[in-house]
């Protein structure tokens, strides 16, 4: 049996997972919305999106890098709203992509991702930042 070739694949991406920096800007101002920051805790206290709460995308992790399972993981992102709006959030997008990949799979189904993320943010004329 032949296995799926890379030149078979034809990925689609959903905009509808993806937060720009305008909707951002938009969103923080929403007390529903709840922005989870996964850099670590250091990175945090430097300088985060208003409002935002810190949930290091490697508290997900066990050790030897697989995945805690789905009752340590729940009790992990348990004080987020499942039903509710969240976005995730690190440096460059990359690490709140599996933050969001998680938070997807524990039923958050109104999570996104803030590609842009905090360079973008940090780095913004318009953009605040809470300490």
């Amino acid at each position: 049996m032949r296995g799926l070739a890379e030149e078979n694949y034809k990925g689609y991406p959903d905009p509808s997972h993806v937060v720009s920096v305008e909707e951002a800007s938009r969103l923080v101002e929403d007390k529903k919305v709840v922005f989870v920051d996964t850099r670590n805790y250091w990175k945090y206290a430097k300088g985060h999106v208003p409002g935002a709460v810190n949930i290091e995308w490697k508290r997900a992790m066990r050790r030897d890098g697989t995945l805690k399972n789905a009752r340590q993981l729940a009790a992990l992102y348990g004080g987020l709203p499942i039903q509710g709006k969240v976005v995730t959030y690190c440096q460059s997008g990359y690490r709140a992509a599996h933050s969001w990949l998680v938070l997807r799979l524990l039923g958050y189904e109104k999570a996104r991702n803030y590609l842009g993320s905090w360079y973008e943010w940090g780095n913004g004329a318009k953009t605040s930042v809470e300490k």
